[in-house]
């Protein structure tokens, strides 16, 4: 990265004060105490002090020491010291006298100024002294006049040394340039000015002191110098901030650390800005700080900057940003004049994202060390891509570059050390303890140890916290670090032991005791069962007492066999959520051993048999299975199939005894579901006498296995008459294999994945026991699953439900669906058919993934969904990932051998973060699964019904997409390749969109399964994810320190084909040789009697408008306009506006055109933003705009005359500068100004080239496509117009101009009149309008090509006009304003479907990327930035050389010289090179075709008395428009919110165009933020301008029936549209709604109903169609019967 240096900060500073002191001679410039210099003193004495120094010798010769104290004369000395030309070397008066001497020794100095205190330190020394007193007295008599010694910027400015890694301090010379480089920065960047007081209290021994000196002193500020000892003194300091004014300080973080609890913050009302250095700043210490400040605090800029003492101090600086929470602050960008490399240890570059060695060059480097050239050039070395001579500094840092270029401190190259082999940076260590509650500050540091080399952590807690222990300490950072990194001992300080400057003496801290250490044995009786445990469960044997469980390869499956094996060996309720939080050896061993003293626990009773006298209830699970059975009955979703092996000498009869006896062990094989007769209708479990099971014979060969069972699977089973299982016995005829498959097919409902292992073994088990005549070796199972059943309604009391419920509703709290894009449209109902996709991860890959899990203390399924949910954040650009995942619910010892349906359903919520590494990323993960499953306790279903009671048929709830690992297993079946085929082939089902399986392998390798709906996706798209993935898993493996966001996913013959031009990215058209204003001159010519403009019934011709234009311009050459120059145009439409574009085209200059409808300030900001001196426009706007624009105005009706009389031929210009005819393109053609985030409108440079580019396609395929031309009735000042002004003229067509006041009311019929058109070009809104007012035919009348631009266009909205216009009629384009008009077109056909209406592809002379950030190609699929280049780029942003740097970039895949525009869109590439766009990565909307950033509006709602905070975000309606609404709250002491809504609206009207005025303004209490710090808009209320329906009362008996059975189930009043489940209804009251209706009309209510229509009147249809239904199939004598016994039963309720 470069930043350019400003040439005029290279001016000596002393020569910068001179000219400050002579404009400015009575400013204050130093304060020390009761003593001040103005600027006028300061200048005199320090001439008088530089001619007193060059009288004792001082010169350039030699550099002069200083040796003073704060205070005034300290600035006087060191300016004085630069007027002689020497370079000062700083001495701080507290260090030994023999360190003083050594450094002028080695320096040379020959002079010293030095105070009356200090100066018999150099008695009978060989340095002469020049003693200044406070009130420099020995300055009196002396000139006043600058000596006449001249001083460059190559000249050393001082000498300042650091320690040397020797012990002998190395003298770093720092040249004028250099620090005047930093300075000027500090002063640019910060705006320091005379207002400001800026405090030095930093030692001059140390570089940071000299931006505080000087800094202001540049800036014409005033230097505050603090008192002695301030530095040190956190209460002095704070106090001196607020009693001396200061606005600017200056801190490290462990003197910030300490000043950060100070009480007196809030006193300080003028401080604005603090800036940190000189260590690694956290997150959380910078919002500490910021609220102790109060109030006050939001108005206080934070920097972090980062420089060595060989670069001038400071070369990167980044101003810390609210939003993060958490961890370290980025070291920023290069400051001006700064070059930084990111290098491997050989000196290459690396990519950003990748960690590197810092190197640094620029005007900010040090000539080298003092009189130490060989250590200079080991340091200072050649910089192989700068200009000859140009060096670069190896710093020895680590950094990493970020998404946003800027730098990431990562550690020291040199304070590294090695534990056991592993290189460990105590840095790291040292951040992962500061974000303990209880944790100050923290240091770490290696020590010996008979075993080897230990670290030793060094603590400053909390006094509030209070001590900390040890073991929380090692079980905290474990769950954060690698356990190569925890410190063996924990040593907690009162102090830290401090160096002058305030940083940490590492070297003076005190020695550890020998105690803890980690690799103990375990020693008491706890601790070694629990290690025995295990060793059997990991069979492992080296197992030390804090050796963590998941680091040791525990999964979270063998968690719960941990539990159950605690539970069986103690006695004692070991609760899953208790070992997620205990994991090592010592900590469980506490727990099992933990309340011997008799304290009440909640101990969970064991499951133990109940009596069997009648049906049992049905656990939770079975029950969602049940009702989901119900709405699609005989299911194939539900069945699952086990596949097992019997050899072909074992005939049927064997195989029907072993399923017999299986049967017969497991009650859950033979359970129907059958519901009670009672009101609610629940189900109850009824379990048969054990019998055969059902056995079918089938004789096939081995490839049509698959297909047999599906063919079995889809018959489904009827839960309530039975059987739930049953099989199938496949054989080959004749001689076939020595195998045949047996495939035991069950309801889900009564078995799970644990079940299927169970019943494999048990079935071999008998299987070899009915061979040999033996009963089989299986134990007696202490319960079935009704038993668990019943245990569970009881253990799930109220108290437990809620607890859980609340923790999962926090967790959830703001959640969104994963916008996975799908190949279809998603059906109304959820079609569960799917397919499956296999693939297989490397051994080395996953071996590699599992070793890092280890070091992370995370399990394989970990690693591996940490990389799932990174694939689905790349695919829909949400990183904050919503997943599923089935856990095994068998907490309880007693059911490990049972067979049934205890699988439970997790939502696993992974918040990740995109530029974060894959490791870091993994702790999060970690952090996540471990608290889900501390919490699965809770059923899916409670879950679901208190999170989702309004069941969406289309979709799964809660979840979308689900994950899978199994360390050996998946889905029961066996690991060989045919099987697993078989297993593909009879997965027909999907459980949701997308499940991803996995498991390992014997060799090591990790296959995998893509489980996808066929309805929702096709195979090529699941096939390229899964290829992706694989790719992703590399990539993760090779790179653990990668970003998530640019891990690689392309194999290599993807990125090739991505990379190289093809229609995808670029479209070739010719080259561009006239300009648009030249066309039409040609165009004139050739027609000139053609009706070139319409408008309120009046014509143009062509010959007239050219010669209107050229009178016009003539006029405006007269005024000074030229080529490059800009000229506002605010005309309403009509005649005069083409005529006013035109003429200025004509003048050579470029038009700005402007909005009639602008507020007159944003007009007149926008005019001098842009440079515009002339302003074309009515004399009715230059009465609103005289107070905000200066310029001349040249009005078209008040200067009519003026412009007539101006000749009519065409005008003369320098053919090099002449843009009618082509002589160059490159000048600007137009600018048009586009929202700013910043609250301040950019204004975009189009030239000529440009825009002839994209008018000639728009006159190719659009005007041409007929004779009427086109229609100009959206707003100048928005591109989108663009190709409507030019593209009919070009044509030689009329261009239709719609007037200014127009009715929307009106389009329609106005656009009719004008038909047939060329073409139409509008924005979705506009089809909206047009599709209320005329009828299809008419629509389909308007244009031969509609073509739909501006914002992105509706799937329903694009389907209508489709169908309306027919095939090739119909274009939806894509451009930002960046990219002249359009950069991209996708021809529309119907049926139009899916989630959205692709963008498509480029158009002629545009190139197109979808990139990630590092500027690699996307994968096909995958969400990227839309990058754009080609002959339509703009040139940049008018007078905005930063942000055209920053939106700008090179083209990598381009010429030399290329560029791209980053547009802030994300998209994804298409299959067949289309691309679809996907949203912002911003805020940025669009709002009728308008560009609109939502901060600028928010910018101005915050400037309004009333508004303490605002957000504005954009609502869709139900019809899909866009639209904006803002939330604010109410100032302390504000008028009632509900008065302020007009008075707000009004506010913004006032200083935003009509577009930018929010529909909306609810009142909030506060703006409600995520974990992260940002806005959740989840949690925002509803506008408030939405109103809910009113109660309408039920209509009919059977509608007031329904509200009656509502009221009784919710409780509340229902009308006809009450909806059930938004009324709080839920599946489980969904049940007793249908056994109610049943009741009530007594007719069989189909259970689908009440989830495709919920409402009072929508159920009561479907009883009346159902009462119909049974009516029309009665006889005359049953409707007879009916009749009679209605009659009877209505006199015995009207008598009873």
């Amino acid at each position: 990265m470069n930043h350019p240096s400003d040439p005029s900060v290279a001016e000596p500073l002393h020569e910068v004060v001179a000219r400050r002191a002579t404009s400015s001679a009575h400013a204050l410039a130093v304060v020390a105490g009761g003593r001040a210099l103005t600027y006028g003193e300061l200048e005199r004495r320090a001439n008088r002090l530089a001619h007193l120094l060059l009288r004792a010798g001082a010169g350039p010769q030699a550099p002069v020491g200083v040796l003073l104290h704060r205070g005034t004369r300290l600035a006087v000395a060191l300016l004085a010291v630069w007027k002689t030309g020497a370079a000062y070397v700083p001495l701080d008066p507290g260090h030994p006298a023999a360190r003083t001497s050594a450094l002028l020794a080695d320096t040379g100095a020959e002079v010293v100024v030095t105070g009356p205190e200090t100066a018999d330190r150099f008695a009978g020394g060989a340095v002469r002294t020049v003693v200044l007193d406070a009130d420099a007295a020995a300055l009196d008599g002396l000139p006043q006049h600058t000596p006449a010694v001249e001083v460059s910027g190559a000249h050393p400015a001082y000498v300042l040394h650091t320690s040397g890694s020797t012990g002998r301090p190395k003298g770093v010379v720092v040249s004028h340039a250099g620090l005047a480089n930093q300075v000027g920065w500090r002063v640019r960047t910060h705006g320091l000015g005379p207002g400001d007081r800026v405090l030095h209290k930093t030692p001059l021994t140390f570089d940071a002191a000299g931006w505080e000196i000087f800094a202001p002193l540049a800036g014409g500020g005033t230097v505050v110098m603090a008192p002695e000892g301030a530095e040190h003194d956190p209460a002095l300091l704070v106090r001196t901030v607020d009693e001396q004014r200061v606005t600017v300080l200056q801190v490290v973080p462990s003197v910030l650390r300490m000043l950060v609890d100070e009480p007196a913050w809030q006193d300080c009302t003028t401080l604005r800005l603090l800036s940190c250095g000189g260590e690694q700043l956290h997150a959380e210490l910078v919002r500490r700080f910021l609220r102790a400040l109060g109030e006050h605090g939001a108005d206080v800029e934070v920097w972090n900057t980062y420089g060595p003492t060989e670069c001038t101090n400071e070369v990167t600086g980044h101003r810390f940003d609210p939003i993060q929470r958490s961890g370290p602050v980025p070291i920023g960008t290069p400051v001006d004049g700064i070059r930084t490399v990111v290098a491997d240890p050989d000196g290459h570059p690396v990519e950003p994202g990748r960690q590197g060695e810092l190197y640094l060059g620029g005007v900010g480097l040090a000539h080298g060390y003092l009189d130490r050239p060989g250590l200079t050039a080991e340091r200072f070395v050649p910089d192989p891509s700068g200009p000859a001579g140009a060096r670069l500094y190896r710093t020895g840092d680590l950094v990493r570059q970020r998404a946003d270029g800027s730098l990431e401190f990562c550690g020291r190259t040199d304070h590294q050390v090695k534990i056991n082999g592993v290189r460990i940076e105590p840095a790291e260590i040292e951040a992962a303890l500061a974000g303990h509650p209880g944790v100050r500050e923290a240091a770490v540091v290696p020590y010996t140890t008979p075993r080897g080399t230990r670290l030793a952590a060094y603590l400053l807690c909390r006094p509030e916290a209070g001590p900390t222990a040890a073991e929380e300490l090692r079980e905290f950072l474990a769950g954060r670090l690698p356990k190569t990194h925890l410190p063996s001992q924990y040593v907690e300080l009162a102090s830290f032991p401090r160096t002058s400057s305030g940083k940490l003496d590492r070297s003076a801290l005190p020695a550890p005791d020998a105690t803890g250490d980690p690799e103990a044995v375990p020693a008491t009786p706890a601790e070694r069962l629990v290690a025995e445990v295990w060793r059997e469960l990991l069979r492992t044997e080296d197992i030390g007492v804090h050796d963590d469980f998941f680091r040791l390869g525990g999964s979270s499956l063998q968690l719960t066999r941990l539990a159950n094996r605690l539970r069986a060996a103690t006695g004692r309720d070991v609760e899953l959520p208790e070992l997620l939080r205990a994991t090592t050896v010592a900590a469980q061993a506490r727990l099992v051993t933990a309340d011997d003293d008799g304290a009440d626990r909640d101990d969970a009773p064991p499951v133990r048999p109940v009596p069997r006298t009648g049906g049992l209830p049905l656990s939770l699970g079975q029950r969602r299975l049940w009702l989901l059975e119900r709405i699609n009955p005989r299911g194939r979703e539900w069945v699952t199939g086990l596949f097992l092996r019997v050899p072909a000498t074992d005939g049927e009869p064997l195989v029907r005894q072993a399923l017999a006896e299986l049967t017969a062990r497991h009650e859950a094989l033979r359970t129907r579901f059958v519901p009670d007769s009672g009101p609610d209708g629940e189900p109850a479990q009824v379990i048969d006498p054990p019998g055969p099971m059902a056995l079918r014979r089938i004789t096939a060969p081995r490839a049509r296995v698959g297909e047999l069972v599906e063919q079995d699977a889809a018959e489904g089973f009827d839960l309530e008459r039975g059987p739930v299982a049953r099989a199938l016995l496949i054989g080959e005829a004749g001689s076939g294999p020595d195998e045949q498959t047996l495939v035991l097919l069950m309801h889900h409902i009564v078995g799970d994945g644990w079940s299927a292992t169970v019943l494999r073994e048990e079935f071999h088990e008998i299987l070899d026991a009915l061979r040999a005549g033996r009963r089989p070796a299986l134990p007696e199972l202490p319960v079935q699953y009704a038993d668990y059943a019943v245990w569970q309604r009881e253990r799930l009391t109220e108290d437990v439900v809620a607890r859980e419920l609340g923790h999962w509703r926090t967790v959830l709290d703001g959640a969104t669906p994963l916008a996975l894009r799908t190949d279809r449209p998603r059906p109304p109902a959820r079609d569960a058919r799917g397919a499956v996709v296999t693939f297989a991860v490397p051994a080395d890959v996953a071996d590699a993934l599992t070793e890092q899990g280890r070091r992370a203390g995370a399990t394989p399924f970990m690693v591996l969904l940490t990389a799932f949910t990174t694939l689905l954040a790349r695919y829909t650009g949400q990183w904050d990932v919503v997943i599923g995942t089935p856990v095994a619910g068998r907490e309880r010892p007693e059911v490990e051998g049972v067979v049934g349906f205890f699988l439970n359903s997790l939502v696993l919520r992974c918040r990740l973060d995109p530029a974060a590494p894959f490791e870091q990323a993994l702790e999060r993960v970690r952090e996540v699964c471990k608290d889900a499953f501390g919490h699965q306790e809770l059923p899916f279903e409670e879950l679901v019904a208190e999170l989702a009671p309004e069941r969406d048929l289309s979709r799964t709830p809660l979840y979308q997409v689900a994950f899978d690992y199994h360390g050996e297993e998946l889905t029961g079946s066996a690991a060989d390749a045919d099987e697993l085929d078989a297993v593909t082939e009879v997965s027909s089902i999907a459980k949701t969109d997308l499940t991803l399986y996995m498991r390992r392998q014997p060799d090591g390798t990790v296959v995998g399964a893509l489980e996808y709906a066929t309805s929702l996706f096709e195979r090529a798209t699941v096939e390229r994810l899964a290829g992706h993935f694989r790719q992703l898993l590399t990539s993760a493996a090779a790179q653990p320190l990668g970003r998530l966001d640019t891990l690689d996913l392309l194999p290599d013959g993807e990125r090739d084909a991505l990379s190289r031009p093809g229609r995808h990215n670029h479209t070739p058209a010719p080259e561009v040789t006239a300009s648009v204003p030249a066309l039409f001159a040609a165009r004139a010519a050739a027609v000139p009697d053609a009706t070139a403009l319409v408008a309120d019934g009046a014509t143009v011709t062509f010959a007239e408008l050219d010669a209107r234009a050229n009178r016009l311009a003539r006029l405006l050459r007269e005024l000074g306009v030229g080529p490059e120059s800009v000229v506002g145009v605010l005309l309403e439409r009509g005649i005069e506006l083409p005529v006013a574009l035109l003429a200025v085209w004509k003048a050579g200059a470029a038009y700005l055109p402007l909005d009639a409808s602008f507020p007159a300030d944003r007009v007149g900001g926008v005019l001098a933003d842009a440079g515009a001196r002339v302003l074309v426009t009515r004399s009715g706007h230059r009465e609103r705009l005289g107070d905000v624009f200066a310029g001349r105005f040249v009005t078209t009706d008040g200067d009519a005359d003026l412009i007539a009389s101006r000749p009519a031929a065409p005008l003369e210009h320098p053919a090099r500068l002449d843009p009618e005819h082509g002589g160059d393109l490159d000048l600007l053609a137009y600018v048009i100004y586009t929202s700013g985030s910043t609250g301040r409108p950019k204004g975009v440079q189009i030239t000529h080239r440009g825009l002839a580019n994209h008018v000639r396609w728009a006159v190719e395929e659009l005007a041409l496509k007929g004779s009427g031309g086109g229609a100009v009735f959206s707003s100048v000042a928005f591109d989108l117009v663009v190709p409507n002004l030019w593209a009919p003229l070009l044509a030689g067509q009329p261009m239709h101009l719609l007037p200014q006041d127009l009715d929307l009311a009106e389009l329609g019929p106005r656009l009719a009149n004008a038909a047939p058109l060329s073409f139409l070009k509008l924005t979705p809104g506009h089809m909206e309008i047009l599709a209320q007012q005329l009828d299809p035919e008419r629509l389909a009348e308007l244009a031969e090509v509609v073509v739909v631009a501006g914002e992105a266009l509706p799937v329903r909205r694009a389907d209508v006009w489709a169908r309306t216009l027919g095939a090739g009629r119909l274009i939806n384009e894509y451009g930002p304003t960046e990219a002249s008009v359009g950069t991209c077109v996708y021809p529309v056909t119907a049926p139009v479907s899916g989630e959205s209406v692709p963008i498509g592809r480029p158009l002629p002379g545009v190139t197109m990327h979808v990139l990630d950030d590092s500027l690699r190609p996307s994968p096909t699929g995958v969400v990227g930035e839309l990058y754009v280049g080609g002959l339509g780029l703009a040139r940049g942003y008018a007078a905005r050389p930063e942000a055209t740097a920053a939106s700008f970039v090179p083209d990598p895949y381009g010429p030399a010289g290329a560029r791209l525009y980053r547009t802030g869109d994300l998209v994804r590439l298409l299959p067949d090179g289309h691309v679809d766009f996907v949203g912002r990565r911003d805020g940025q909307v669009k709002i009728r075709g308008y560009r609109v950033e939502p901060d600028e509006i928010r910018g101005v709602l915050d400037a309004h008395p009333a508004v303490a905070e605002a957000v504005v975000i954009a609502v869709r309606d139900a019809d899909g428009n866009t639209g904006l609404a803002a939330y604010w709250v109410p100032a302390p002491g504000s008028a009632e919110p509900a008065l302020m809504r007009e008075e707000l609206a009004a506010h913004v009207a006032e200083r935003l165009p009509e577009y930018m005025v929010p529909r909306a303004f609810t009142p909030i209490e506060r703006v409600p933020l995520n974990a992260n710090g940002k806005l959740d808009r989840a949690a925002l209320p509803e506008p408030q301008d939405a109103t809910a329906d009113d109660l309408v009362e039920p209509r009919g008996v059977v509608e007031e029936r329904i509200a009656e059975i509502f009221e009784k189930l919710l409780g509340t009043r229902a009308g006809a549209h009450s909806h059930f489940f938004r009324g709080g209804g839920n599946s489980i009251l969904a049940i007793r709604l249908i056994a109610e209706i049943q009741q009530a009309f007594d007719i069989d209510f189909p259970t689908r109903a009440v989830f495709e229509g919920g409402t009072v009147a929508e159920l009561a249809e479907v009883v009346e169609a159902e009462v119909r239904a049974e009516i029309d199939q009665m006889s005359q004598e049953d409707l007879a019967a009916e009749a009679l016994e209605w009659d009877e039963n209505r006199i015995e309720s009207e008598n009873p």
